[in-house]
């Protein structure tokens, strides 16, 4: 029997040793580009957040003016407005639009943040003080024009 176990005691210390080698650490090359690139995935995107908040404050826009503005028609088109649906544009003061529209429009005046929604048969100008990509913000100044199908053409 101790033979046996003389025998089988380097077998046995060789087969332990074997077993824990993949339980080991290991010094690898290149965890550093992998830990870098996590850290990266893991970060948030500020371009899909601001865009997130600009929707979700021109969604609010939408939802506060339409009723207001167009009480015959408004409420009804409620439940319609969202953001897949809805298209908005950004606007400049050096656009000639924009400088007719301040010329005609009594009461226009330009804002840091102007933009043109459209929605439905809705066309709204809201002008922000504050820039609505990244807070809850109301708009400063609002002008809805109502289209019709007469008007479409």
């Amino acid at each position: 029997m101790e033979t046996t176990k003389r025998l089988f005691a380097p077998f046995l210390v060789a087969l332990t040793f074997a077993c824990t080698l993949p339980l080991m650490a290991q010094e690898v090359k290149g965890l550093d580009k992998e830990f870098y690139n996590a850290y990266l995935d893991s970060l948030p995107n500020e371009k899909k957040q601001r865009l997130e908040m600009l929707q979700k404050n021109l969604v609010t826009v939408l939802k506060r003016v339409i009723p207001r503005e167009d009480p015959d028609h408004g409420a009804a088109y409620l439940p319609n407005i969202k953001i897949e649906t809805m298209q908005f544009e950004e606007i400049q003061p050096n656009s000639p639009f924009v400088r007719g529209m301040q010329k005609e429009i009594p009461g226009f005046r330009m804002d840091k943040h102007m933009f043109i929604v459209k929605s439905g048969p809705y066309l709204i100008y809201a002008a922000f003080a504050v820039n609505p990509r990244l807070y809850v913000t109301g708009e400063s100044q609002r002008f809805l024009i109502r289209r019709t199908e007469a008007t479409h053409e």
